[in-house]
């Protein structure tokens, strides 16, 4: 199993993954993230939430799949009111 093909698969298995999930050693580390944009391109509507403690950003991000089409699509990034980040 490719590296990308355990990203989506670690997404598909959960509602939310943390980037350092997606970091880990296990998913190609920083690489991991290189793989959601791979997974993105290839058509897979992953949502982005970051995570406010204290009342202010943190270094922590969620991701979760929310369209499994594997379809080219263009995806563009929308960031809400909220502040949180979605793919429409």
């Amino acid at each position: 199993m490719t590296r990308k093909e355990k990203v989506l698969a670690l997404l598909k298995s959960k509602e939310w993954v943390t980037n350092y999930e997606i970091q880990s050693v296990e998913y190609g580390g920083v690489a991991g993230l290189r793989r959601l944009r791979e997974l993105r391109q290839e058509g897979y509507q992953i949502e982005i939430k970051r995570c406010i403690r204290d009342g202010k950003p943190s270094g922590t991000f969620l991701y979760r799949l929310t369209g499994d089409t594997g379809k080219n699509q263009v995806l563009r990034l929308h960031q809400e009111s909220n502040g949180q980040f979605k793919f429409a």
